[in-house]
């Protein structure tokens, strides 16, 4: 008798042990519990980008709603901490530290700024946490390849440079090509990464001018760039000063064909330019447009977004196309890494991806040696009345 109630002991023992250890377990990965995945999301929701940002909660917030409403990701529901990082290195690495040190998230998502993200990427790569951006486009988030950072949706800085130089020379077929572009460092990177290809093609820009962020008066550099007989200028502007250039480009009566790099595709630009919009062409980081609710895709998008955030005007826009579909390979990557979620898992979940349709142009896929998931564009003109059209010529890098 003595020895069945020792044996009986021993295995309620061994199965205390064992589901303790089960627990435990699970408890020892941050951010996981039983019924939730905490995630940590980063977006400038004060300062100059917050249009961008609160584009980047709202859409994103909204896709993740939309999985929790259907049950989860293998049993778990999603719950995230937003933080404003404000586009400023200083609050964006305070911002990640409250994340990983004090909330205890499992993974990161989000983010629009470059110099919040860099700045932080010693913390992230000490921590080992996982983030997936669909918006930052610095190159050194994905080159050389960082075991835990991953992007798709925004290509990289100078792979878009690449992409409008070659569509100017090649597509275009730019006779004399101008640039107009940013003093800012943004602005002067782009430039000379599109300088580059065009050093490459032994074609020579007949004029390069730059303005300040801001600049109201644009007749200085136009009137050169007219006297230049530019055909073909690329636009390196963010969408407020470019509404005011090009309007001032019509009254001087210089219509060359206006290329534009993704900030005047993806913001107010046309709405602000009006009738002087009409003809532009723009970078444009999708597969549709996002008056195409005749595709299944963007009926659901809009549908969800209507439902979730109300459409306004100027909304929804391709930024909030852009970290909605980044939302969605966000938690692709969490589905295919199981319930028994760990970092290590996520990492090879993501690198499982291959050939993922999305809202962009190209299937997304990822590997070891490769975590960036995209590397095309379309390109998107402006027509009477505002409408808009895909030109949809694919040019690769």
């Amino acid at each position: 008798m003595k020895e069945i109630k020792r044996f009986m002991l021993g295995v309620l023992i061994i199965l205390f042990l064992t589901g303790s250890q089960g627990i435990s377990g699970a408890a020892d990965v941050p951010g996981i519990t039983k019924d939730t995945i905490l995630i940590g999301a980063l977006a400038p929701l004060t300062g100059p980008n917050t249009a961008d940002g609160v584009a980047l909660r709202d859409s994103a917030q909204a896709y993740f709603d939309m999985i929790n409403d259907a049950g989860g990701i293998n049993g778990r529901k999603l719950k995230v901490i937003w933080e404003d990082d404000g586009c400023v290195p200083a609050k964006g690495v305070a911002a990640v530290r409250k994340l990983i040190e004090r909330d205890k998230v499992f993974a990161l998502f989000g983010g629009v700024c470059s110099n919040a993200m860099l700045a932080a990427l010693p913390v992230i790569e000490k921590e080992k946490i996982v983030w997936f951006t669909a918006q930052v486009s610095a190159p050194p988030i994905t080159n050389p390849v960082k075991p835990f950072l991953f992007r798709a949706g925004t290509i990289p800085t100078p792979v878009q440079a690449r992409i409008i130089a070659k569509a100017a020379v090649e597509y275009f077929k730019a006779e004399r090509l101008g640039i107009l572009h940013m003093s800012d460092e943004y602005g002067v990177y782009y430039r000379d990464s599109i300088k580059k290809y065009l050093d490459e093609k032994k074609v020579q820009p007949v004029a390069v001018e730059s303005s300040n962020p801001g600049d109201v008066d644009f007749t200085s550099q136009l009137t050169r760039l007219k006297d230049a007989n530019c055909d073909v200028v690329l636009m390196i502007m963010w969408s407020q000063d470019a509404s005011v250039m090009i309007k001032q480009a019509k009254k001087l009566e210089f219509n060359p064909l206006w290329v534009g790099a993704p900030p005047t595709g993806s913001g107010p630009f046309a709405d602000l330019a009006g009738d002087a919009a009409i003809g532009t062409v723009h970078f444009w980081h999708h597969k549709y447009l996002l008056t195409d609710t005749h595709v299944p895709m963007v009926a659901k998008f809009r549908e969800e977004f209507k439902k979730r955030i109300g459409e306004k005007p100027g909304r929804p826009n391709a930024s909030d196309l852009l970290n909605y579909n980044g939302a969605l390979i966000f938690v692709e990557a969490l589905k295919r890494a199981g319930r028994d979620l760990t970092r290590d898992k996520l990492i090879k979940s993501f690198e499982s991806i291959k050939g993922f349709e999305t809202y962009l142009p190209t299937p997304v896929t990822f590997s070891e040696s490769e975590h960036q998931g995209n590397y095309e564009c379309n390109f998107m003109v402006i027509l009477p009345s505002l409408r808009r059209s895909l030109l949809d010529i694919r040019i690769k890098p």
